[in-house]
């Protein structure tokens, strides 16, 4: 008799640690996969942003008619 209630009391407490910790390991790779594509747009916005600063140097788009 005892050796019965061990084993439903493992199957439930093993039942118990797959119903709780599912969805916790689903929504890590969720979240893991959005991490991926925040970097990755992150990466095209710091390259954007170090084109612009790269180029700091002031063009005249007039051809200096707006100053004569």
């Amino acid at each position: 008799m005892i050796l019965i209630s061990t084993n439903i009391l493992l199957i439930a407490a093993i039942a118990l640690f797959v119903i709780i910790y599912t969805p916790l390991f689903l929504q890590r790779i969720k979240l893991s996969k959005e991490r991926k594509t925040l970097d990755a747009q992150d990466k095209k916005i710091r390259e954007m942003n170090n084109k612009q600063n790269g180029d700091k140097k002031y063009k005249d788009f007039t051809d200096g008619h707006m100053y004569q």
